[in-house]
Order: C-alpha cells, then sequence, then structure tokens
C-alpha cells in the first residue's frame, strides 16, 4: 500500500513537471550570445549587458544574453562574420567595419551630412526612408538591423593650435583610417591625411609623424592622446557611428510575442547608450583629462564657425558615389538621406 502511495505521488509529480515543461515550451526559455568590437568598458559590451539586463527583464527571465568582448570569439570581421552566419546571434557593429560587407554604410563617414543637433541626428538616422532603405540591404546580408546608435562626437586633436579654421589644417598631418572618404575630407580642409593604426598614434604623435587625429572623447582618453596634445576641437562634423544588428534568420525563427520582446529591449537599451551612456562616458573622460592636465584647451565650434568646414566638405560626397566607395544603392542612400535631413524634425 506503502509503495503504491508513493508511485501515485511520483506520478502526480511527474504530470506537473511535464505540464511545467509544456508552459516552458510554449514559452520558452533562450540562451544567446553577442560579441562586440570592443573591449569590456568600452560601447558594445556596455550596450550588451544593458540589453541584457532589459531582456531578463522583459521576459521574466526567460532570455538570457552572453556578452563577449572584442577578441574573444575573434577580431572585428570576425564578429561581424559570425553574426551573418547564425554561429551568435547579436553584434553591435561599428559603421567603419561593417562597411566591409555593406559599403553603403560609409555614407555616415561623410562630414556635415547629418543635423548638427543630438537629438534630431539620432532621429534622422533611425526612422525616415533612409533608415527602411539599409534595413533591405542589412537584411540581403543575412542581418536584421535594429537601429544607429553613437558614442559620441568625432573630436580633432592637435599641439601647437586649435584646429578652429580650415586654414590651420594647411599641410597638417591628420591621422586617419584607411578610409576614402576621411582621406577626401581631410585633404579638402588643407590636411595632409596620414593612415595609421590606432595603436600607433601615441607614438606617431609622441615623435611627430603626425600632428592630430580624430576620435570620441572617451577614446581619446582611453588611448592617452591628451598626454601628448594640448588643443581638442569638436567640429560637430561626424559622429562615431555604430548599427545594432542580429541574425536575421534568428529572430525570424522567433514567435512574433517574443521578437517583439527582443525589439522592445533593444531600443531600450540602444536610447540607454546613445543618450545616457555616451553623454556620462564622454564627459567623464574630459573632466578627467581636464583635472590632469589643466592647460587643455577645449573648443566647440559655433554654427558660424562651422560654415567654412561644411562648404569644402559638400564635394566629398561624390567619393561615397563611387560604387567600389559607397556600393551600388549608394545614389539611392544619398537621395534619401538628404530629403530625411529636410523633412525630419524633433
Amino acid at each position: 500500500m506503502q509503495n503504491k502511495k508513493c508511485f501515485m505521488i511520483s506520478l502526480v509529480l511527474m504530470f506537473a513537471l511535464i505540464m511545467l515543461t509544456s508552459t516552458a515550451i510554449g514559452q520558452a526559455n533562450y540562451q544567446w550570445r553577442m560579441a562586440c568590437n570592443e573591449p569590456e568598458g568600452d560601447f558594445g559590451p556596455e550596450y550588451g549587458h544593458k540589453l541584457a539586463e532589459y531582456l531578463d527583464e522583459l521576459s521574466d527571465g526567460r532570455m538570457k544574453l552572453q556578452v563577449f568582448p572584442v577578441g574573444v570569439l575573434g577580431d572585428c570581421d570576425d564578429v561581424i562574420e559570425l553574426t551573418i552566419t547564425g554561429e551568435i546571434e547579436f553584434c553591435p557593429a561599428c559603421a567603419s567595419w561593417i562597411a566591409g560587407f555593406i559599403p553603403e554604410t560609409n555614407v555616415y563617414s561623410l562630414p556635415y551630412l547629418l543635423p548638427g543637433e543630438w537629438e534630431l541626428l539620432i532621429k534622422t538616422m533611425n526612422e525616415g526612408e533612409t533608415h527602411k532603405i539599409f534595413r533591405d540591404i542589412y537584411a540581403e546580408k543575412g542581418l536584421e538591423l535594429f537601429g544607429w546608435t553613437s558614442y559620441g562626437w568625432k573630436w580633432v586633436s592637435s599641439t601647437n593650435n586649435p584646429l578652429n579654421s580650415p586654414d590651420k589644417f594647411k599641410s597638417f598631418k591628420m591621422r586617419v583610417m584607411a578610409a576614402p572618404i576621411l582621406v577626401a575630407t581631410y585633404e579638402a580642409w588643407g590636411a595632409n591625411p596620414t593612415p595609421m593604426a590606432l595603436g600607433e598614434v601615441y607614438s606617431g604623435l609622441q615623435l611627430g609623424l603626425i600632428d592630430g587625429q580624430e576620435n570620441p572623447l572617451i577614446t581619446i582618453y582611453s588611448m592617452k592622446f591628451n598626454e601628448v596634445q594640448n588643443y581638442f576641437t569638436n567640429l560637430f562634423h561626424a559622429p562615431f557611428v555604430h548599427s545594432t544588428v542580429a541574425n536575421k534568420k534568428f529572430m525570424d525563427s522567433l514567435p512574433e510575442s517574443d521578437r517583439q520582446i527582443v525589439f522592445k529591449a533593444e531600443k531600450l537599451a540602444r536610447d540607454w547608450a546613445v543618450f545616457e551612456w555616451q553623454k556620462d562616458i564622454n564627459d567623464e573622460a574630459l573632466g578627467i583629462m581636464l583635472k590632469n592636465k589643466p592647460s587643455l584647451v577645449v573648443t566647440e565650434l559655433t554654427p558660424e564657425e562651422q560654415e567654412p568646414f561644411k562648404e569644402l566638405a559638400i564635394p566629398v560626397r561624390e567619393i561615397y558615389l563611387k560604387e567600389e566607395v559607397g556600393g551600388k544603392r549608394a545614389k539611392e542612400i544619398m537621395d534619401a538621406i538628404l530629403r530625411d535631413v529636410k523633412e525630419i524634425k524633433l
């Protein structure tokens, strides 16, 4: 009798377990991975950890995301390829790296193309016709494009004078990435653009091989360029842009209710990164640099001071329209973004 009672209890427990499992199947549990282009503490991992928090919260713990900084699952090109093939689910891909796969993204390297007001700039990239076209282009590559974000304006730095007018760039040896648009931009302003790996910039500045460089403030601080440069100038010419993506087949395979949770969590994490994190981290970096070196001169150009740079930069857009630089849909993208800049308001 006792054995029969134990058997019945076991049967009930097994039935309850089956019911719980069925519920779990109805609302599946997930374990996902994100690989980043940057080290821990930089934009990608910080955005990823915030996305993991929102996924966990909005799914009542069913959705877990593990975040890997650059180098763990591969270098910058590797993590984009892994996302395209579906070996990982998510990736925050900076435009300069994903341009090797989707050259149309080079459009966001163009100077003075986007609005100079931060909230309007972000809205312009994420709403309107251009974003719809980019979603189609990314989908063709096997990627779900969530949106565009940034961790700040690119600042230019120098040793002897603030770079606040084009005449200050005459024969100035400006370190740039080996990208046609960046090279053409600084040539248009009279500089001598010098491609150089980021890891070589500090010694290049120290030895006088280059006179200056451009990067967001947080990068300038983390790379310690403030130790060998005295002037930092925000031309408001371009933000440092990222696109946030996932593997499209993976996203399409999710139940619609779970897809909507992912979209909502991602939007919350992206907004946090672009409106809170980037401002806090750049303000903190600038504050520390000024504290450690009070002689630093920080300049932000007025709209009037930006005008000569804007005029000289307009011909650079022709570089983007070359298929080898901007891809097959470059003109379509350029026309769309010019319309969006004109039409989208806060």
